[in-house]
């Protein structure tokens, strides 16, 4: 778990997801989801969303959620936005496209309602 001012967050899994034939990644790329938990650790309601997280494959290239992965076969969506109350918690995936040869990866979650550039990185094996 790490806490970045009024929030908490703790990746819980992470797994490739199978290929969905509603939703299939660009050739030699797969779908890869991190299940996440956030916590409101304050007095007050909190926003969150998906842009809070991006994936930093291990070449340094940068992918953001795949909103559209929240469909996928074995998906506990993390809804793409949304308030948190306080003392309250969600909980869901967020999915990433990411290429078939990149197997360590570095999560990094910075939320917009952080003020500064504090960040949290969880290195992932994949």
């Amino acid at each position: 778990s790490a806490r970045l001012g009024p929030m908490e967050a703790t990746v819980t899994a992470v797994r490739i997801l199978p290929v969905d034939l509603s939703h299939r990644p660009a050739a030699n790329h797969e779908f890869v989801a991190v299940s996440v938990r956030l916590v409101n650790t304050s007095a007050a309601t909190i926003a969150y969303g998906l842009h809070d997280f991006v994936l930093q494959g291990q070449t340094g290239d940068v992918f953001n959620a795949d909103v559209g992965g929240s469909i996928l076969i074995g998906a506990i969506a993390l809804p793409d936005q949304g308030t948190i109350l306080p003392g309250g918690s969600i909980s869901g995936d967020v999915v990433f496209r990411t290429p078939l040869s990149d197997h360590a990866a570095t999560l990094v979650w910075q939320p917009a309602t952080v003020t500064g550039d504090d960040v949290v990185t969880w290195r992932l094996v994949l």
